[in-house]
């Protein structure tokens, strides 16, 4: 008898909350929040010679997650600015990695971050002194 009550309860309880999940109010915590867009950057400096594999980027304007891999075992990191690049009057700093590989203590060869970009056209580039200046920045278009 408990059985049939506990099965005619739980019947009523799904039919009062919408079928147990089917509601469009609120995604799952494993469903994806929205497409975010992954950029994989990857160091190819020596010393002296500071570069990324890419000189140019794409993505859709939303979350784009930009993905540094260095196993250069020199400290580098992906910024993005907008406005008159870079570290002139005007430039603003998104966001961006942290630096990798800047001490032998650090063996990390890949970091990600994640970033909210409107469309438009940044750079992405090393924010260590000189690195930028060597040639370690690209082109970022958003659309």
């Amino acid at each position: 008898m408990n059985r049939t009550f506990a099965a005619a309860a739980l019947a009523a309880l799904t039919a009062v909350t919408g079928c147990a999940g089917d509601s469009d109010d609120e995604p799952a915590a494993n469903e994806p929040q929205g497409e975010v867009t992954v950029l994989k950057i990857r160091d190819t400096s020596t010393p002296g010679k500071w570069a990324f594999d890419t000189k140019r980027l794409t993505a859709k304007a939303g979350k784009v997650t930009i993905e540094l891999h260095n196993d250069s075992g020199l400290g580098h990191n992906v910024r993005v600015h907008t406005g008159k690049c870079c570290f002139k009057a005007g430039y603003k700093d998104v966001g961006g990695t942290a630096v990798i590989g800047a001490t032998s203590s650090d063996k990390r060869d890949a970091i990600r971050a994640t970033l909210d970009l409107k469309p438009g056209t940044y750079t992405f580039l090393c924010s260590i002194p000189g690195h930028f200046q060597a040639g370690q920045h690209g082109t970022l278009v958003v659309s």
